[in-house]
């Protein structure tokens, strides 16, 4: 009977998202020209603001991860107005007392306030969810480009990394945007006939949830799973624009070129707990046929690893784009030393780590391994298929 105790960690980055730019080009004629002057009044507006969730992105002592109501809500609400010209109108910015509103059914949360101002054109933004300890920072903002590269910082606390932003547009909510990015800025004309203006907003954290897929695999062999925690998190992000991790010590070598905030990657403390204590053998298994359910848990409310209440890992966006080099190995000449510096391709990808264990019987042949990642079952079938 042979033994191996090597660990074989294979890594991915975690793309989370990517800016989609939208250019408007207006055209102008000679025998045109709008001079219409917008009377000058006072008028209420009703603000909308809207989150739609995103779709999940499927031995020390760590914090166990947050469960999917954990990132829910929009407890705090700031609005920037900006004129024509990027001024900060500092007599209309600031906290706003909200409503919540029913959402129907919807997964959507949605919160309505209403606000008097002067009639004008105006850019108009939302920040929900700003933690204490940055607020005081955020309210020093006076410019668009400002608010936009306000620089998060990771708290490894969800109750303090769940900040919002988005642009406001005339009208009501109307049909939901995708996921895909930052929606682009509006010019507002507020008319004393305006009533309604309206912003989705996007969370910076993200909400990873995993499940495991023994299809792969092959017959008699078993794997004991007991975590899983995100590596390489982003240690911030920016507000209103997309961001990503450098290494630290190799900031001018980066494709940032516009990366002034140092963000680079950092630890974090949130697990998901499967099995507990050290013997594997209570640990929950999973086989070529035999189902990996959230039962281990025992909440009836979750049917699937993907639920909204599912237990979920929180990280910041790490935008590192899209590369050809999509191995996850980490040990690259299989001497069973961990020798890959890249993920996926990248540098300073987040990438996600489970811990685990397997036995393969087959052939008599007892080959464990500690540590692996929820992108290794496949690997694993070549591993195990001797």
């Amino acid at each position: 009977m042979l033994q191996y105790n090597t660990k074989h960690n294979i890594i991915f980055s975690i793309i989370l998202a990517s800016l989609a730019m939208i250019v408007t080009f207006v055209g102008c004629t000679d025998d045109f020209i709008n001079t219409e002057e917008i009377p000058d009044a006072k008028v209420k507006i009703k603000g909308e603001v809207i989150f739609k969730p995103l779709v999940t992105t499927k031995v020390q002592t760590r914090t166990e991860a947050p469960e999917g109501t954990k990132y829910k809500g929009i407890k705090s609400l700031y609005v920037f107005f900006f004129d024509s010209k990027g001024t900060l109108n500092k007599d209309y910015s600031g906290d706003v007392n909200f409503t919540p509103t029913p959402s129907e059914g919807s997964t959507h949360e949605h919160v309505t306030f209403t606000k008097e101002i002067q009639t004008g054109e105006y850019y108009i933004y939302a920040v929900a969810n700003i933690s204490d300890e940055q607020k005081s920072d955020l309210t020093k903002v006076e410019t668009i480009e400002g608010l936009k590269k306000f620089k998060l910082v990771w708290n490894d606390d969800i109750t303090k990394d769940l900040e919002m932003f988005g642009v406001f547009k005339l009208g009501g909510a109307g049909t939901t945007p995708g996921n895909e990015g930052f929606e682009a800025d509006e010019l507002l004309t507020i008319t004393p006939t305006t009533k309604n203006i309206h912003s989705w907003v996007r969370r910076a954290v993200s909400k990873v949830t995993v499940d495991f897929d023994g299809t792969n695999l092959k017959e008699d062999v078993t794997v004991y799973i007991k975590n899983a925690v995100l590596k390489d998190v982003a240690s911030g992000a920016l507000l209103g624009t997309n961001s990503f991790a450098v290494n630290v010590d190799n900031t001018e070598n980066t494709d940032n070129t516009d990366n002034t905030n140092n963000i680079i990657c950092t630890s974090s403390d949130y697990s998901i707990s499967y099995g507990k204590g050290d013997d594997y053998n209570s640990w929950p298994t999973v086989t070529k046929t035999q189902t990996f359910t959230p039962n281990i848990w025992e909440d009836s409310s979750v049917t699937s690893f993907h639920d909204d209440n599912a237990k979920a890992l929180p990280c910041y966006e790490n935008m590192q784009g899209t590369h050809e080099d999509k191995s996850k190995l980490q040990d690259t000449d299989g001497d069973g030393i961990i020798d890959s510096k890249t993920k996926d391709g990248v540098d300073n990808g987040t990438y996600l780590e489970v811990e685990g264990y397997y036995v393969a019987n087959r052939l008599n042949i007892n080959q464990r391994v500690k540590s692996f990642t929820a992108s290794c079952l496949e690997i694993m079938r070549q591993i195990i298929s001797i």
